[in-house]
C-alpha cells in the first residue's frame, strides 16, 4: 500500500437555480415602419425583504436580467402595468463633457441599423447643440427608442429621436415628463408655443432653434 500528499480544495456543490425569465408584451407606440413595442421580462423567483439570501438572490436575478436582456429594474410584487410603463419610456443620462468621439460613438451604438447616414446625422446634431453651450449634453431611451438633446435650464432642452426622428422639440417645462410621452400625446396635451414648440427639419430649422434657445434661455 502507497500514499501520497497533495493540495486539495474542499468543493460545495451550488446547484441551478432554475429561474425562467417570462416575456409579456405591454404596450404599442406609433403605427407603419415607425411602431415600436415595449415587452416586459420577469424573473419568476420572488423576493422576500428581510431574509437571509435576500440580497444575493437580488444581485444574481439582477445580473441575470442584465446579461440576458440589457437592462434591470425592481418592482414591488402588487405593481400595475401603468407603473410599469411609467419607468421604461425615457430614462435620461448626463453624456460627459469633453468626450466627444466617445459620446458620438455612444449614442450611435444605441441606435437600431445605425448605417453612415445616420452617424452624419448624430455627428452634426452633436456639433449643433454642443455650439450653443449647454449644462449638459444628454441622451436617454424611450422602448426601443433613442433620444439625444442638450440641457440648457432646468426648464429649457432641447432633444429629438436620432432614430427616425423629423423634428425637433424644444421643451419649455416639466421636460422629463413630456419626453415619456409619445407624439400623438404630446401634441394632443401639450400646448406648442406654450409648453414646447415643435421645430420640423425644414430648410432654416437651425437658425429657428438658435433663436428659441436664445429667447427662452433666460
Amino acid at each position: 500500500m502507497s500514499t501520497s500528499n497533495r493540495d486539495v480544495y474542499q468543493r460545495e456543490f451550488a446547484p441551478p437555480s432554475e429561474n425562467e425569465i417570462t416575456i409579456e408584451l405591454v404596450g404599442e407606440e406609433g403605427s407603419g415602419p415607425d411602431k415600436a413595442f415595449v415587452f416586459r421580462f420577469n424573473v419568476d423567483q420572488p423576493l422576500t425583504k428581510g431574509t437571509r439570501t435576500f440580497h444575493s438572490d437580488l444581485l444574481r436575478l439582477l445580473n441575470l436580467l442584465q446579461e440576458n436582456v440589457g437592462a434591470a429594474d425592481v418592482f414591488e410584487t402588487d405593481a400595475s402595468l401603468e407603473d410599469y410603463l411609467r419607468t421604461v419610456y425615457v430614462n435620461w443620462e448626463i453624456l460627459p463633457p469633453g468626450e466627444r468621439d466617445g459620446n458620438i460613438a455612444k449614442i450611435a451604438s444605441g441606435v437600431r441599423n445605425a448605417d453612415d447616414e445616420t452617424r452624419k446625422r448624430i455627428v452634426d446634431r452633436y456639433d449643433f447643440f454642443d455650439k450653443m453651450k449647454p449644462e449638459a449634453l444628454i441622451q436617454g431611451t424611450g422602448g426601443f427608442r433613442r433620444y439625444f438633446g442638450a440641457k440648457f435650464t432646468n426648464e429649457l432642452v432641447a432633444f429629438e429621436n436620432m432614430e427616425y426622428g423629423n423634428a425637433v422639440y424644444v421643451m419649455l417645462k416639466d421636460w422629463e415628463d413630456a419626453s415619456k410621452k409619445t407624439k400623438q400625446e404630446l401634441l394632443a396635451t401639450g400646448k406648442q408655443g406654450e409648453d414646447f414648440f415643435r421645430v420640423v427639419h425644414a430648410k432654416g430649422w437651425k437658425a429657428q432653434v438658435t433663436e428659441l434657445i436664445k429667447k427662452n434661455r433666460n
